[in-house]
């Protein structure tokens, strides 16, 4: 389950700071939204990363987990490695596995990061969104019993 922030501003498309390639070609890669909200019953969550400007020419950028109240092995596993913009592609997605939890937790939150693009430059905003992993889970009370 994917969800934008209620600061749209900051969601917006990120113009590069830098100029066009000396072929003129400009191309940015990005996340498509700063948060993504999952839940742990979900299993997955899938991050979309989107590429705006021109497409002609290959692409690819490197992406990596980092925690933060997550924390990976125990709220979600952590994942790494690189994608392949092939010309004409303006989104693909990282799929990121979710951990389910036996008793509930509190809202947590892990960060993915793009980095060293080639063939594009970095969206200045959007080169780092947050996950949040929403627990489901009753929260625990002495009014609860187990059953």
């Amino acid at each position: 389950m994917r969800d934008e922030d209620d600061d749209s501003s900051e969601d917006s498309v990120d113009a590069p700071d830098e100029p066009p390639d000396a072929a003129g070609v400009h191309s940015c890669i990005q996340f498509s939204t700063r948060t993504y909200y999952a839940t742990e019953q979900e299993g997955t969550m899938f991050i979309d990363v989107i590429r705006i400007g021109d497409t002609s020419a290959v692409a690819t950028v490197a992406f990596h987990c980092e925690d933060g109240s997550a924390q990976t092995g125990e709220h979600y596993v952590a994942v790494e490695g690189e994608l392949r913009f092939e010309p004409g592609i303006t989104d693909l997605q990282i799929s990121v596995p979710i951990l389910e939890t036996e008793c509930w937790n509190p809202t947590v939150e892990f960060h993915m990061n793009l980095v060293g693009a080639v063939g594009a430059t970095l969206g200045h905003n959007l080169h780092q969104c947050r996950v949040w992993i929403i627990d489901k889970d009753p929260f625990p009370s002495p009014n609860v019993r187990k059953g």
